[in-house]
């Protein structure tokens, strides 16, 4: 087997191996590309990503500077990632990102390990920690959390004698009309273990599975919400201010907003937003002047 062959299998390898290093600087240069560009430069940005990346979904954008192993063509990312400011994917393996992921500033995400033994860091060996099997495992529990969500919100029960009588006996008020298992799972005195009770059709899962969809189905709406945010954050982020915009014509921006405004003249709305002394009320506030066509 290959050197190449080894970085997905979670064996020893060598990085500096031909046959790993000339493959891996093609797509470092492309990550230098990206790198190199202006925060004006959104469609080549975009272009770019589609080159770099193993997998890049919709709305993907990585805020430069970003730093990759190797140029993140082993990193797959879904619809509507964001990533701000120096993220660092040791992407030596494969990394993969779910659907409105957002990094904070200065996040790495590691997939690479180094051995103990100091014979082996000499001769300069390393490992990636995921392999394909993992992976796998890792997507038959997400498979096996979608259905069993699915499987509660469209199982019915009503309030017959069985159900009522169940309810009270744990302190939850009972039903007028029929709900789904996923209704009463929402209930803050209701758990997944305790709902089994009246769950007929219920089929043995791993702990690690009936606990995620306990969490997903009781918060649900927390996380909707946070979706809904995080969509807006996308669109604020996109949001481009001219660069002639006169800040002083702003009458609603505070004092410090405006002078910090002025001394870093950001290219978008989310750019704004990072800069410390700019108050979420000041973004509305240029989001609002910006709306109405004013520069």
């Amino acid at each position: 087997m290959s050197e190449r062959d080894k970085i997905h299998t979670g064996e020893l390898f060598l990085p500096m191996d031909p046959t790993v290093f000339e493959e891996q600087i093609v797509h470092m240069d492309l990550l230098w590309e990206y790198n190199q560009t202006k925060p004006s430069q959104q469609a080549e940005r975009a272009a770019l990503l589609q080159r770099m990346l193993g997998d890049c979904g919709e709305d993907v954008y990585i805020e430069a500077p970003f730093y990759a192993n190797w140029g993140g063509y082993h990193c797959h990312f879904g619809k509507g990632v964001y990533a701000n400011y120096h993220l660092t994917c040791v992407d030596d393996t494969h990394i993969y990102v779910g659907d409105y992921t957002m990094f904070a500033p200065n996040v790495t995400v590691a997939t690479a390990g180094h051995p103990i033994l100091p014979e082996l860091r000499e001769k300069g060996y390393q490992a990636g920690l995921v392999s394909q099997e993992e992976y796998n495992r890792f997507l038959e529990k997400a498979d096996m959390i979608k259905k069993e969500i699915s499987r509660l919100k469209g199982t019915m029960v009503g309030a017959g004698r069985a159900v009522q009588e169940f309810l009270q006996a744990h302190g939850s008020s009972t039903l007028k009309t029929a709900a789904s298992l996923a209704e009463i799972l929402c209930r803050p005195e209701i758990s997944y273990e305790l709902l089994g009770d009246i769950d007929g059709e219920r089929k043995p899962l791993p702990q690690d599975v009936t606990e995620q969809v306990q969490i997903e189905i009781k918060y649900e709406g927390y996380i909707v919400r946070q979706m809904a945010q995080v969509q807006q954050y996308r669109k604020m982020e996109k949001k481009m201010i001219p660069q002639n915009i006169d800040y002083d014509g702003i009458a609603s921006l505070r004092l410090e907003a405006r002078q910090k405004l002025k001394q870093f003249r950001p290219s978008t709305v989310g750019q704004a937003s990072r800069i410390s002394g700019v108050s979420p009320a000041d973004v509305s506030v240029l989001l609002v002047y910006l709306g109405r066509g004013c520069t």
